[in-house]
């Protein structure tokens, strides 16, 4: 078979062979929540991830399945919502190790048809990765839904993609007074405005007396569901079983890639 190497389009914190062909996907790894931080994800924004977050889902299934939500394209407003789509040319990609290891044993994947009302989201496992590392291929699929539809997929496999408020809690105004050349709309040449706060808000005076420090005490703000602003979501609900091969410890990433690294 021969291979299309790739280049990275980005990653996020803490694809099988298609017409016999292998495309090879790659991905930079970063850490931490992220919103359009780095030219190459703020120029396909579609392949910025934001949060990634694992928990047991709220209902009768609690002790028995565990849900993974990986979140990208930030900052879609309410009037965007009606355009924005998941970018057919990103891997969208869960990684995860058991154990003690830092390389992926198992991988969840997904990709997106063409944008639209009923744009198709396929996800592909879980199951052991044909490349670990910086390259990926895509694995057997496994059942696909519509964007903004929940779907049933075989195993128990409960699977959302779609358009949900950004849950990340972020003083956002804030940080841009701490540093000011992070904020997107600041396009002048030359050097950025200098800082007009040195904290973030919220702090308590019993905190700066504990701590000897006079951090901001007044109301912080959380910016991004207050202002309507929006992501894309990849929820996956599935038995903790499929996931608990070797290890009852897992480690889980994200990272999103495409064809040409662009």
């Amino acid at each position: 078979m021969t291979g299309n190497r790739l280049r990275a389009a980005g990653g996020a914190a803490i694809v099988a062979a298609l017409a016999g062909v292998l495309f090879f996907y790659s991905a930079h790894p970063v850490r931490g929540s992220d919103h359009q931080d780095s030219p190459t994800v703020v120029n396909r924004v579609g392949a910025d991830i934001s949060d990634v977050y694992m928990f047991p889902p709220n209902n009768a299934n609690r002790d028995r399945d565990v849900v993974l939500v990986m979140n990208v394209h930030p900052i879609i407003t309410h009037a965007q919502l009606g355009t924005t789509f998941f970018d057919p040319a990103v891997m969208y990609q869960l990684k995860i190790a058991h154990g003690g290891s830092t390389v992926e044993d198992q991988v969840i994947q997904f990709k997106a048809g063409n944008p639209g009302a009923n744009q198709s989201i396929t996800l592909y496992g879980p199951g052991k990765p044909n490349v670990t590392g910086t390259q990926s291929v895509f694995i057997a699929p496994t059942g696909t839904a519509t964007i903004d539809s929940p779907a049933t997929l075989p195993n128990g496999i409960q699977f959302f993609a779609g358009h949900r408020a950004d849950p990340f809690f972020f003083d956002l105004s804030q940080f841009f007074k701490i540093i000011p050349d992070r904020n997107a709309g600041f396009h002048n040449p030359g050097p950025p405005p200098p800082p007009t706060a040195g904290t973030f808000r919220g702090f308590s005076s019993a905190f700066n007396s504990l701590h000897g420090v006079s951090c901001d005490t007044s109301a912080s703000n959380e910016f991004l569901s207050s202002n309507g602003l929006n992501v894309l979501t990849l929820v996956v609900e599935l038995p903790r079983s499929m996931l608990t091969t070797s290890s009852p410890l897992i480690h889980v990433w994200a990272t999103t890639s495409t064809t040409t690294g662009n």
